[in-house]
């Protein structure tokens, strides 16, 4: 299997061209043929090399040539250096790859419909229970079109890459399977640390200066790509981080908010039952205190009675009974006075709260639905300073 440069494109080996014998008469080029001679034959054409003419004889110029001895076009002899099979592992060359292609070439249809089927071979033979072929024809079919790869491989890709990993095991050295493996990573998981752990290896292990070379380009073609996932990653992982934090935080504001609005509305509600509770008890402590007044007056009447009546055993129990109805009523007017001044301290307290409560809020970026219509309503209601202002016609001369 192909181990170098697997996003560097082969360079073709140069063929050499056949030397061609050097005919002593060619077709002159300033000859021409009449225009409506049907048998005519370009006047920069060669006779082939191996064609026989007489040194002093020549063709021509007026003569038709027969269709049928028509001057055969010089052909290519077969290179005379080929290169060495696919996946052939050399003495002298390393690991030979005819076929690699650059990672980003475009396949064409002749190799994919080869790879594809390649593929549907192997998912046959993964089917009917031959693991071992099912991963050489896959193996060899995204190597042929990698395009392949975005079609439901079953679990071949993993495969491919277990059976690797477990022959490097008993073979740590076996430079195919280390290729093998470096493009899996590379192609099929975009894993480039792994590749490139697999490509170094390749590169320490072969002993050709041009593989090494073609290898190492390799190498540092998968860093720079490591280097661009790594800042992409590192790009998407801050930016995801920043808006997570922003939710977050936006979040919690509005939590506050809520929290908050809540909060000042329940103090709202105990400033307005403080408020009821102050203005009963304000009405009230009058009252008992005038109740009190009245049990002091009855009591001083029973008083009175009870020194100057001969008969003084009805005022007494009048007496008795009326001082200790002026005692509870002492008790309820300081009760009242005591509930009076905790609701003015607990109003007095809720107002300063609400008050700074409504600061913070009109000084907070975020406003209520309500706050945003009353505000909008606000605006639409002023009227504007110019509207309905009669025209003097001296506009002109204002200051």
């Amino acid at each position: 299997m192909p181990v170098s440069a697997i996003f560097a494109q082969e360079e073709p080996t140069a063929v050499d061209e056949p030397a061609t014998q050097e005919t002593p008469v060619q077709i002159a080029s300033d000859t021409e043929l009449a225009p409506d001679d049907p048998g005519q034959v370009a006047s920069d054409t060669e006779l082939a090399s191996d064609t026989e003419v007489a040194p002093d004889k020549e063709v021509a110029p007026d003569k038709e040539v027969a269709p049928d001895k028509e001057v055969a076009p010089v052909k290519e002899t077969a290179p005379e250096n080929e290169k060495a099979p696919e996946n052939e592992v050399t003495p002298d060359k390393g690991v030979v790859t005819p076929d690699d292609k650059d990672l980003g070439q475009e396949s064409t249809s002749e190799s994919l419909e080869s790879a594809e089927i390649l593929f549907e071979e192997a998912l046959e033979l993964k089917r009917t229970g031959n693991l071992a072929g099912a991963i050489e024809s896959f193996a060899r079919a995204i190597r042929m079109d990698r395009s392949i790869l975005a079609n439901d491989d079953k679990g071949l890709i993993e495969d491919l890459k277990k059976d690797c990993e477990d022959k490097l095991k008993a073979s740590p050295k076996d430079v195919k399977l280390l290729e093998m493996l470096g493009f899996v990573f590379a192609v099929c998981y975009s894993d480039y640390p792994a590749a490139i752990d697999c490509y170094q290896k390749v590169y320490d292990l072969v002993t050709d200066d041009r593989v090494k070379e073609r290898t190492g380009a390799l190498i540092e073609r998968l860093k720079m790509s490591a280097e661009m996932q790594q800042g992409y990653q590192q790009e998407v992982t801050s930016s995801l981080r920043d808006e997570r934090l922003q939710s977050w935080s936006e979040m919690e504001r509005v939590n506050r908010f809520g929290e908050e609005s809540a909060r000042m509305q329940q103090k709202s509600t105990e400033l307005a039952d403080a408020y009821k509770a102050k203005d009963e008890l304000a009405n009230r402590v009058p009252q008992l205190e005038q109740e009190l007044k009245d049990l002091q007056a009855e009591y001083d009447k029973a008083n009175r009675l009870f020194y100057s009546m001969s008969d003084n055993a009805l005022y007494e129990r009048r007496r008795r009974r009326l001082k200790d109805d002026i005692a509870a009523k002492e008790k309820d007017v300081e009760a009242a006075k005591a509930e009076l001044s905790d609701a003015e301290e607990t109003a007095s307290t809720l107002e300063k709260e609400l008050a700074t409560a409504e600061k913070a809020k009109e000084e907070s970026p975020i406003r209520s639905y309500d706050d945003n219509d009353a505000g909008n309503d606000t605006d639409s209601d002023e009227p504007d300073d110019g509207a309905g202002a009669p025209s003097t016609g001296d506009e002109s001369a204002a200051p």
